[in-house]
């Protein structure tokens, strides 16, 4: 896990569009699920945005 974690971190250094996806969906998700209950649709669309970067990134390593 964690040396998987350390790739994906690698990668997302060489590849800013996998960054973005994972930075800002993981500070969109962080933020808005410490708001409100109003926010967790936000939120949801945060980690939608970490899951897409995920997939981006198991299908580069294929």
């Amino acid at each position: 896990m964690r040396k998987s974690l350390f790739t994906l971190l690698r990668l997302a250094k060489e590849n800013s569009v996998l960054f973005l996806f994972l930075f800002w969906g993981s500070v969109v998700f962080i933020i808005c699920a410490c708001q409100s209950v109003l926010f967790y649709m936000l939120g949801f669309s945060g980690a939608a945005m970490v899951h897409a970067g995920l997939r981006l990134f198991r299908q580069g390593q294929k």
